[in-house]
């Protein structure tokens, strides 16, 4: 399962995120046995859960890769 690299905008903390939640397998057994639970499981896990910041609890997470991220780090 490929992560995602954050850096907090607060406290400049570097979090990784997984891309996915969830388990393939439970999600295949559900749209094998019952069609219903399959939909509503795939819903869940392609949801976006929001990012926030393991060390303190901030949700001004830029990915690692992006140039705002640069732009924030060049001003330090």
């Amino acid at each position: 399962m490929e992560e995602e690299r954050y850096i907090c905008g607060d406290c400049r903390g570097i979090t990784t995120f997984k891309n996915k939640r969830g388990s393939s397998f439970i999600e295949f057994l559900l749209w094998v046995t019952l069609f219903f639970p399959g939909i509503f499981y795939r819903m869940w896990r392609n949801a976006k859960p929001k990012k926030i910041c393991q060390y303190c609890g901030s949700d001004f997470m830029l990915p690692a890769d992006s140039p705002a991220t640069y732009k924030l780090l060049k001003d330090i």
